[in-house]
């Protein structure tokens, strides 16, 4: 096993809480987002879309890293409606479906946050895509939203100024009575009586990894968003333009953190086994569990093996690369850097939409800043890690 150049500068510890809205992404086609298929997984499994709530210890300045799916679907811009209506057409023999409970500033409101005073003074978008964006209008014109470089060329303007955009005016403007926000807004603009028209609305930050407050965590460049090494945000491209991701220190003495992956992979298979970790060895087969190459004789190792080289892949690599990027180079040097992020037991990965960690994370109201006491990086942890080997039909025990 390689050692991993991952490194990360001294600092403070943030407080960190995992926000799971209870939305659900069913029978998606793993094919649309992996490659090269696994006919013993045809689609992804269940999953969620996390967003995350990072507080400075020091300050109590709060910031929120992506949305997740906004609650009235029927109100992304049109673009993203007509996705989502023809995804719940017959694919194959699934309709993919998309479910939600709550938006996220409203599991933080219920959860004691002051969404509508201003007490959240950032949102972060990893990226443009709609079960990341949820629905920046509920919360005030005070809280910024934050977003990778390139985004604004890329993606900017929004509908209805561009009718094909995949994101509405309203979620950076401030607007919320544009045409596609079609619920009340609960934070109407005010009225400029001089020209008769809202003002344009919250700040949109663009970063661009430049000046003092830019270091490097690993090979990753990266934003010191506190200012005291306790949150960096890290410029992570490949899947979107400008995708981000995020690093949260979650206590000292001994280090630990929380790695944000957002969709710089939407399974834990683009990123296990590596160079840096092996599959373990505890692995174990039970009776009566898949076979691969159908021999009850052979080991787990042997049987992840044979998965691997009869798909054209080596093992002790990646079960998947990503299939759904936008720039293909690019998105593998993230995942590779991630990897390197991956191996240290003390650095808690929670991509977007891994599944596995669902029973083994406690989520908001909750803080996530024992995370190592708690044993979610070992022991029960192990599920978490490697557990998405059961979405291939095989049964792994000795977790």
């Amino acid at each position: 096993m390689e050692e991993s150049p991952f490194t990360i500068p001294p600092g403070s510890p943030a407080h960190v809480s995992i926000i799971d809205t209870g939305t659900t992404l069913k029978k998606i086609p793993a094919s649309m987002l992996l490659s090269p298929p696994m006919e013993c997984m045809p689609y992804l499994p269940d999953s969620p879309s996390y967003s995350f709530l990072i507080e400075s210890r020091a300050t109590g300045r709060k910031v929120v890293f992506d949305l997740g799916v906004r609650v009235d679907t029927g109100n992304y811009a049109p673009e993203v409606v007509k996705m989502l209506e023809a995804g719940k057409k017959k694919i194959g023999e699934a309709r993919w479906e998309v479910e939600v409970s709550k938006g996220v500033a409203e599991v933080l409101r219920d959860g004691g946050v002051d969404v509508n005073g201003g007490e959240v003074e950032g949102i972060v978008w990893s990226h443009q895509h709609f079960d990341h964006i949820g629905d920046p209008s509920t919360f005030p014109p005070s809280t910024s939203l934050i977003v990778g470089p390139g985004f604004k060329e890329a993606v900017l303007p929004g509908y209805p100024e561009i009718q094909t955009s995949s994101i509405l005016q309203s979620d950076y403007e401030y607007l919320p009575l544009a045409p596609a926000a079609l619920h009340p807004p609960l934070h109407p603009p005010q009225i400029n009586l001089q020209t008769n028209t809202p003002p344009r609305g919250r700040n949109l930050i663009e970063l661009t990894f430049t000046g003092p407050s830019t270091t490097h965590i690993g090979r990753f460049a990266a934003h010191d968003y506190f200012s005291d090494g306790s949150f960096y945000l890290l410029n992570a491209p490949g899947h979107a333009p400008g995708h981000l991701c995020a690093l949260a220190r979650t206590s000292t003495n001994p280090d630990t953190f929380i790695f944000m992956g957002a969709d710089a992979a939407h399974h834990a298979g683009e990123l296990r086994p590596s160079r840096y970790i092996p599959l373990p060895p505890e692995l174990t087969l039970p009776p009566g569990g898949h076979r691969p190459d159908n021999d009850d004789n052979k080991t787990a190792a042997h049987q992840l093996a044979h998965l691997q080289i009869s798909r054209g892949r080596e093992p002790g690599t990646p079960f998947f690369d990503p299939a759904l990027n936008h720039d293909v180079v690019e998105g593998k040097r993230t995942i590779e850097k991630l990897q390197e992020a991956d191996v240290h037991e003390r650095v808690l990965v929670v991509l977007a939409h891994d599944a596995g960690l669902r029973g083994v994370m406690d989520f908001f109201p909750e803080r996530a800043d024992e995370w190592w006491e708690k044993g979610w990086g070992r022991g029960k942890g192990m599920q978490g890690r490697w557990g998405f080997l059961k979405d291939f039909g095989v049964e792994v025990g000795g977790l």
